[in-house]
Parts: C-alpha cells; structure tokens; sequence
C-alpha cells in the first residue's frame, strides 16, 4: 500500500497552532499550541510513530504542549529564545538543514515580535514544504515549494471597518502578514512546481475566509488553495 503524505490540520488561530505532517508512517508536527487531548487523538494515541515536533516561536498558542512532549520523550525543536526557556528542546540554527525521521528541516528567520522560524521541510513524499506563520513579513524567495502552509492573518480594509464600528481587534495586526501580503508573497514564488497553498492563522475578528479563498485563486491564478480549518486534511503527493 502506498502510504499517501498529508498535512492535518488540529488548529490554526490564536486559540492554538498545531499542525500534523505525516509522511511513510511518520508525524511531524508543526507547533505545539493545542492542549495533550486533542493531538494524542490525532495521532490515535501512537506516539512512537511521531519523529519530533517543531515549534515556530514561544507564544502559548504555539509552543504550550511543549513540557508535556518532552515529558513522553518527543524531540522538540526550536528557536534559541525557546531553547532557553526548556532543558530539553533542541535549538536549531537558521538556514541549516536538520534530519528529523525521514524529514529535513531547515529553520528561517521571520521578524515577529518575539525570536520567531518559519520552516522548510522536505522529505521524497511530498517534496518541498514552507511552514510560515507569525511573520511581520515574509522576505525570502524559496524555488521550486510545493506546497505552502502560510499566514493570512487580516485584511486592513476589515480592520478599519471594525474601528469606524467601534470593534476592538484582538490580535496585534502589525506582527502579522496580512491577505494583501500573503498574496505577494505568494506571487512571487509560485512556480510550476506548486500544488497545494493553505492559508493559515486567520484572525477571528479581521479576517473573512470565503473572501480570503476567493482572492487568493483570482489573483493568483491558481485553484489549490485551502483554509487551515481545524479537521482539515490535505494529500500532499507530488
């Protein structure tokens, strides 16, 4: 049987990122921000088939679980500012690649308000995978990704409805890429190589999904774009 690549998605807003990357057998996971129940489900309670979990930066609805996956011996790996909060996790450097189970991870740095990665990971499943959240921008043009998991936190217009209506938005829209961002990011690295982008990290106040999915296919001419909703799962062959 042919063992299909997958991202699962268990949660992708500031109540909690957590993403699942399962490739011949093995889980990735990408951000720890949901609590112990949630993931051990995901995974059907198989923990020796999770190679390691990545963690973009150290705010709770990213890094939360992560005393508790060292507890059960799970490799953690991350940044220097959350390497130093935890004994145990691993701190990797920037644009180094790292083996991790059949994966390969290579750490960037993205300004946020806080020490913060996006990551690329490849492995011969599924290809050439960029992981990027949290990021005030994104300035880096990565060739030949197939498959993009990338912020798509706000639209400026919604944010200034919202205030002319006297709405306070919760999350901090400057730390954040927003749609209008995003799709320039993406523009400038969509190639014949890609096949899949899901937007992720949607604000619950300054975002509107059906619209996001909708520019995103118009201005990039192209069909494969997902939401990261919570229970959405994605084949991520080549």
């Amino acid at each position: 049987t042919v063992l299909m690549a997958k991202l699962r998605c268990l949660g992708s807003s500031s109540s909690g990122n957590c993403f699942l990357l399962e490739s011949q057998g093995e889980v990735l996971i990408l951000d720890l921000g949901l609590d112990w129940k949630s993931v051990m489900k995901a995974i059907d309670y198989r923990l020796e088939r999770v190679v390691g979990a990545v963690v973009t930066h150290r705010h709770g609805d990213h890094s939360y679980l992560i005393p508790k996956m060292l507890k059960y011996c799970i490799p953690v790996y991350s940044c220097s500012d959350v390497a130093g909060r935890y004994d145990e996790v691993v701190c990797l450097q920037p644009k180094t690649k790292y083996k991790i189970g059949k994966f390969i991870v290579q750490p960037l740095m993205v300004e946020h308000d806080v020490e913060n990665y996006a990551y690329i990971i490849s492995n011969e499943d599924f290809g050439k995978l960029v992981y990027a959240v949290d990021c005030v921008q994104f300035p880096y043009k990565i060739a030949n990704t197939n498959h993009w998991v990338i912020e798509a936190n706000h639209d400026e217009e919604i944010i200034i409805d919202n205030m002319c209506d006297n709405i306070a938005t919760q999350s901090a829209s400057e730390n954040h890429l927003s749609i209008s961002q995003t799709i320039e990011v993406l523009n400038n690295n969509l190639c014949d190589a890609t096949r899949t982008i899901v937007l992720s990290h949607l604000s619950d106040g300054n975002s509107n999904a059906s619209e996001f999915l909708i520019r995103a296919k118009n201005e990039l001419g192209f069909e494969n774009v997902f939401i990261a909703d919570k229970g959405v799962e994605i084949e991520l062959n080549n």
